[in-house]
């Protein structure tokens, strides 16, 4: 047996709620500034930037949900981490910007892709034991028994 299990679990389940409330409150907060970051992102020459930023919140509120409730979480989070690829690159390029957002660019870069590490993560080890993929292996194993 190992002795960190249980820990573990609960690591994994805390771990797993602070990515989904970063992903929820953004994708409100979004809602909320929708003309604003569209209007920024025709600056940085993003086509049809309401169409895009609208998939954004979708994907950023029903993959927060399914996150925090561990349903379908190594999917949404591989959905996520191939999201953030190029809002990182396009939105936090510390190198694009000029010196005086640098260190403001340089941290939300470093972030972001921290928090594809946790993403990744997911992907790989599953959303943990105190789950909804869980209990549905659970489940699905005690009928084949």
């Amino acid at each position: 047996m190992n002795p960190y299990a249980g820990i573990a679990n609960i690591c994994t389940l805390v771990g797993r709620v602070l990515l989904a409330l970063l992903f929820l409150i953004s994708g409100v907060g979004l809602i909320g500034a929708f003309s604003v970051v569209t209007a920024d992102m025709a600056v940085k020459n993003i086509p049809v930037p309401d169409a895009f930023l609208g998939l954004t919140i979708a994907l950023w509120l029903s993959g927060g949900l399914c996150l925090l409730l561990g349903w379908k979480a190594r999917s949404f989070a591989g959905v996520m981490f191939l999201a953030m690829i190029p809002i990182t690159f396009v939105f936090h390029a510390p190198w694009a910007s000029d010196p005086s957002h640098f260190q403001n660019e340089l941290n939300h870069f470093l972030m972001n892709i921290a928090i594809m590490g946790g993403l990744l993560l997911i992907v790989g080890f599953g959303a943990g034991s105190f789950s909804l993929d869980d209990r549905r292996v659970a489940d699905s194993s005690s009928r084949n028994s």
